[in-house]
């Protein structure tokens, strides 16, 4: 009897001991005194594992025509409970020829699917209720009801000689930051007779300014004149007019003053296209006496005349002197021609002394150049 109690707590000792050792190594302490967590353990609850994974359906309307160019997210009503997205969730995709799009969202979520009308819109044209498991999800077609809102756009576009143009056409580019170029929406209207053109755009549900950039074109398709930035309203708009004229001046220069001293570089240059962004256009000019002596900026996003929110990828006066991030630039566009044309502006900034004492100074720039890209 003695021998079977023995081999009992013998047994129960092991057991004991074994399940501690498990339990230890499954919550080892860090030197910091935290806890490991293991990856599986990014969870709701500690049930479902939470991750990424992709939504897709196409969309159509009531006689199941695809539709093209439409902007959707797939939002959660709440973040899972322990869960750190790495960036905010609203992530969207357009559909494409076919009607079909298809978009990031975090599994085991209860989601809002929201189309809008384009990216730009603050109110969606349709929304559904969608629940989200662990696998891809495919919600097939969806039928999308099209209550058309439109804005009239009008304008008379003028010769080098202020006469009416009588051919061509008017473009108008939706201007919504960070969208790529296939996604970018552009209509087309014919110039009549009188020299007269008018659109009926397509609009957001709501009472929405839309940024839009509209310049002519020949019948070859060939800008013509400067691209101009205009912020239309849900109201009548008539644009004036829209010059179908080149600048004939060949002048080029980059001049900038600081320290009360004007600085001007001829013959400078408009790079391609930077390979990091198409949308950053540069400039650059080399002092001709002192070739160590050279200004190099970068602007960032799509221009036109009269366009707000451009902003500076770089700017550097070499040697010593570049721009002071604590202060926003402001970059006016004054002119903005076809390629072979010219682009003009002027900037306002801060830049820094690159030595020990980082200084601001208040410094302004002026250009015009070649408009190569």
């Amino acid at each position: 009897m003695r021998s079977k109690i023995f081999t009992f707590v013998c047994l129960a000792l092991i057991t004991l001991l074994l399940l501690s050792t498990a339990f230890l190594s499954c919550n080892k302490a860090k030197k910091d005194g935290s806890v490991s967590v293991p990856p599986a353990d990014t969870t709701t609850n500690h049930k479902s594992p939470t991750k990424f994974m992709n939504v897709t359906a196409v969309l159509v309307d009531s006689t199941g025509k695809p539709l093209r160019g439409l902007f959707c997210t797939v939002i959660p009503d709440s973040i899972p409970q322990d869960f750190i997205l790495p960036f905010y969730p609203e992530i969207g995709a357009w559909t494409d020829s076919s009607g079909k799009f298809t978009t990031a969202a975090l599994s085991n979520t209860t989601d809002i699917l929201t189309v809008y009308l384009k990216a730009g819109c603050k109110a969606g044209m349709y929304a559904k209720s969608i629940s989200l498991r662990e696998t891809d999800t495919s919600l097939g077609n969806i039928i999308i009801p099209l209550n058309p809102v439109s804005i009239d756009i009008s304008g008379t576009v003028t010769k080098c000689n202020n006469e009416p143009a009588n051919i061509g056409t008017v473009m108008i580019e939706e201007d919504v930051p960070g969208i790529a170029p296939e996604n970018q929406k552009r209509y087309l209207a014919l110039v009549k007779a009188d020299g007269t053109f008018k659109f009926a755009l397509p609009s957001c549900p709501k009472t929405d300014s839309v940024p839009v950039m509209i310049h002519y074109q020949d019948p070859t398709g060939t800008q013509i004149g400067n691209r101009v930035y205009y912020s239309i309203k849900n109201s009548g708009n008539n644009v004036g007019k829209i010059a179908a004229c080149n600048n004939a001046d060949t002048t080029q220069f980059i001049t900038y003053t600081f320290d009360s001293t004007s600085h001007t570089y001829y013959f400078p240059d408009n790079p391609d296209s930077h390979p990091e962004n198409p949308v950053w256009t540069f400039f650059f000019a080399v002092n001709p006496v002192a070739e160590d002596t050279l200004i190099y900026f970068g602007i960032d996003g799509k221009m036109a005349v009269g366009k707000p929110g451009l902003s500076l990828v770089q700017f550097d006066i070499h040697p010593g002197y570049g721009e002071h991030a604590a202060s926003p630039p402001v970059v006016n566009i004054t002119e903005y021609g076809p390629v072979g044309g010219y682009i003009a502006g002027d900037i306002k900034l801060q830049i820094e002394k690159l030595d020990t004492s980082h200084s601001g100074i208040d410094a302004k720039c002026s250009f015009r150049v070649k408009r190569k890209q």
